[in-house]
């Protein structure tokens, strides 16, 4: 059975991307038996650079993984649900953590923020107010649930727990 938490507060600066950290390093090492994705919805990716171990090399890292062909972000698993309604391989997306950080446990997983977040949260709105094509046409309830069908799925064979890192201004996908 998959669990999923949310850090959430409408202001920014007071600790949401901390406390994400914390929490999901801490869940991992206690559950060993469960897989760990912690899910970075802010922009400033300030959770995903913590959890890469942080200065110039997780840096340089999340550079690399927001300019591949398919983002390896959480940029690049909107962008694949809503254009292509493929994100089967959901490992396109998710970096194993410890190969980044060794001091993290190995079912710990990330996928990272992006910065054109919020280059594509009005694409995003502009998607979900489309006038349905059909009855069974629902563009408001498939872009607000994109993560929560996510936090359904279980990843790797283990039951998996998310921890959801959020941005106040980005609220399309927090639903």
């Amino acid at each position: 059975m998959n669990k999923s938490y949310v850090i959430w507060n409408n202001k920014g600066g007071v600790g949401k991307s901390t406390i994400t950290f914390h929490i999901a390093s801490m869940y991992a090492e206690k559950n060993p038996d469960r897989n760990v994705v912690v899910i970075d919805m802010c922009p400033q990716a300030n959770s995903s650079m913590m959890l890469m171990g942080g200065g110039t090399g997780a840096e340089s890292r999340l550079q690399e993984l927001i300019m591949g062909d398919i983002p390896k972000t959480v940029v690049g698993y909107l962008t694949d649900s809503v254009l292509k309604n493929d994100t089967t391989d959901v490992n396109k997306y998710l970096i194993q953590l410890n190969e980044s950080n060794s001091k993290l446990p190995s079912n710990l997983f990330l996928m990272p923020g992006d910065g054109n977040l919020e280059l594509i949260a009005p694409l995003l709105a502009e998607r979900a107010d489309a006038t349905p094509l059909s009855s069974t046409d629902s563009p408001w309830v498939e872009i607000h649930s994109i993560i929560k069908k996510l936090t359904e799925r279980t990843l790797f064979g283990k039951p998996t727990t998310f921890f959801i890192d959020t941005n106040p201004s980005f609220s399309i996908i927090h639903k």
